[in-house]
């Protein structure tokens, strides 16, 4: 039985046609839906994730499964007094380390390559945090499994795809797929925004709700 990935490559060979699509292998369309797949997670925020670590004391990296790439919401544990601010810049994270001392519990982090650094150190072991946020697809795209991002990304996949291999190939009405899939991609983060707010937390992918 072909999984959502064959389906998705055959639609987009489908939609070359037989002059764009010359010369174009599947394994062309499989490596360049993933780098769709990738900026559907950049820009549309398509993988949401939720998940805990456990902390000990004066250890300052922690890894955090799952390839996380962006923190919407960080949950300290009910003993500590003072948020944690999650900053995005290697540099001020570099110099907020270096001047920030004398305070019983971390209040920044930032993510690393998927590890998650705290600053001060944490004072005891044991206390659990919880992560709220968004991850970046953890494998390379192959035919021989689903896509990461939730089937409801099936359609952006397909014409983005198409938009990369053929850019100056258009639909009935003119309009070119890298048009298309600007519209898709908008359309469905429309939705999932709303989805996110009206509904529970969970993990839109392929995957299960992570735990670290």
């Amino acid at each position: 039985m072909a999984n959502r990935t064959q389906y998705n490559v055959q639609d987009v060979l489908r939609l070359l046609g037989d002059e764009a699509g010359r010369g174009v292998t599947r394994n062309q369309v499989v490596r360049v839906m993933g780098q769709v797949q990738e900026d559907l997670c950049r820009e549309n925020l398509a993988i949401r994730f939720e998940g805990t670590l456990t902390l000990t004391a004066a250890l300052e990296t922690y890894d955090v499964n799952g390839n996380v790439w962006k923190v919407e919401e960080f949950i300290e544990p009910a003993a500590w007094t003072e948020e944690v601010t999650i900053l995005h810049d290697a540099k001020v994270w570099k110099e907020k380390r270096r001047t920030t001392f004398d305070i019983a519990q971390p209040i920044y982090g930032i993510i690393i390559d998927r590890w998650l650094h705290l600053w001060p150190l944490p004072p005891t072991t044991g206390d659990e945090v919880g992560i709220i946020g968004y991850a970046l697809p953890e494998v390379t795209l192959t035919e021989a499994a689903d896509p990461e991002v939730g089937s409801q990304w099936d359609r952006a996949l397909v014409l983005g795809t198409v938009g990369i291999l053929a850019p100056q190939l258009t639909d009935g009405l003119g309009l070119t797929y890298e048009q298309k899939y600007e519209r898709e991609r908008e359309r469905q983060g429309q939705i999932s925004i709303k989805e996110s707010i009206a509904g529970p937390l969970r993990r839109e992918s392929s995957s299960d709700t992570l735990l670290f």
